[in-house]
């Protein structure tokens, strides 16, 4: 796993992924994903999450190994997703 420093909130951090990959990130509301998170859904299917590590609702880590840091991103896996690659 790779770690960046990705600033001191989530607007910070989708700037910064917005400009380092050159994409947009639209607002996406989810219990599953720690309430207000970024969400783009890619072509092949999948979808690129990028969110708090920790809950609004039950301030529980999502990743209590990786406490250090705030934002978490993912991409969720969906039968394409290997195309990505």
């Amino acid at each position: 796993m790779n770690a960046f420093d990705l600033g001191a909130s989530l607007v910070d951090a989708r700037k910064r992924v917005e400009a380092t990959l050159g994409l947009s990130l639209a607002a996406h509301e989810s219990s599953h994903h720690c309430g207000d998170c970024r969400r783009l859904d890619l072509p092949a299917g999948a979808s690129f999450i990028l969110q708090n590590n920790r809950g609004p609702f039950d301030d529980e880590w999502t990743e209590a190994d990786f406490k250090s840091l705030p934002f978490l991103s993912y991409i969720i896996k969906h039968p394409c997703t290997d195309d990505l690659r």
